[in-house]
């Protein structure tokens, strides 16, 4: 089943103005690896995202992510990313005609990994992934943040679970030595979503 998230959260971001975000989702913690998830108070299995589980998807499936045959895509500004051979182009159907994001999908278009970049950004970086988080938590969706590093890249992470789908949203925000904030963002089925986000963390670049 495709997911139809993405579009309308990056039409969101473009829409709000990120200064001021009243209801912030929680602070962002430095985290050691890029998979960890900061874990509130409620420990329910049902509203926290388990960091040793997909820990352990991704080492499971780093041996098959590995063998597979892979290709370089993105563009310029946008940054690139290696993607396996038989993922194609993808544009969601919630996003205008005119949208400038750049997407990359599986044959079946249920893991999905978006490119978007806002240039001469002039607002505040963690404004903009509060806004984010919101726009995700309003759909009753369990959401956390991390800081991490991307492409040696400060970068604010964003983690939605859509448990009624049996779907994952991770959204990367940094910002580069020319203004411009990045927009990079990994989803899909929870028994594949760790392919997708080693994807990003092991490949994305830049140049």
């Amino acid at each position: 089943m495709k997911m139809r998230l993405i579009g309308l959260i990056i039409i969101a971001m473009t829409a709000l103005n990120f200064t001021g975000c009243s209801k912030k989702v929680e602070s962002f913690n430095t985290q050691d690896k890029n998979t960890e998830i900061v874990q509130e108070e409620n420990k329910d299995k049902n509203d926290v995202l388990e960091t040793e589980n997909l820990d352990e998807n991704k080492e499971n499936n780093a041996e098959e992510a590995s063998s597979e045959e892979t290709k370089k895509v993105g563009q310029d500004k946008y940054g690139f990313v290696q993607v396996p051979s038989s993922w194609v182009n993808f544009k969601d159907v919630d996003l205008p005609d005119d949208s400038k994001v750049i997407q990359y999908s599986d044959p079946l278009g249920s893991s999905i990994i978006t490119l978007n970049v806002i240039e001469n950004f002039d607002q505040n970086i963690e404004d903009a992934a509060q806004a984010t988080a919101q726009n995700i938590q309003s759909n009753g969706v369990n959401v956390k943040g991390a800081k991490v590093k991307i492409d040696n890249y400060d970068a604010y992470q964003i983690y939605g679970l859509y448990e009624d789908q049996g779907l994952m949203l991770i959204v990367w925000y940094f910002m580069d030595e020319n203004n411009n904030l990045h927009y990079v963002s990994a989803e899909g089925p929870l028994d594949t979503i760790s392919n997708v986000v080693a994807y990003v963390e092991k490949t994305y670049s830049l140049k």
